[in-house]
């Protein structure tokens, strides 16, 4: 039988009390742009650590096969945002954490 779900701990959602700094987006959010990612720091090691680049409205959907560390600002992203999550594996749990929202602009 699988184990209960633990509560969140206290003071924030689940997960982040091993988050010490969420991941960060670096490049210019100008269409053709690259945009590459700086892993996020936490309390303790992963052992897994798997990456999300995320297309933002109203909510944000992954954007399909942009798994890596960097991410060409296509057309069809201007005047949306792009974010990038974070799942850790650490100590058999799954951590999440996102970075901010970057706008994307036409040139």
């Amino acid at each position: 039988m699988p184990a209960a779900p633990q509560p969140p701990p206290a003071g924030g959602a689940a997960g982040t009390a091993f988050a010490i700094a969420a991941p960060r987006v670096v490049g210019r959010g100008i269409v053709g742009a690259m945009l590459r990612l700086v892993p996020p720091s936490f309390t303790k090691a992963p052992t897994r650590i798997a990456y999300q680049w995320q297309l933002c409205a109203a909510s944000c959907a992954p954007i399909p096969r942009a798994t890596g560390p960097s991410l060409k600002l296509l057309r069809s992203y201007a005047g949306r945002s792009i974010r990038l999550v974070a799942t850790a594996t650490i100590g058999g749990t799954n951590v999440q954490t996102s970075s901010k929202r970057l706008s994307v602009r036409r040139r």
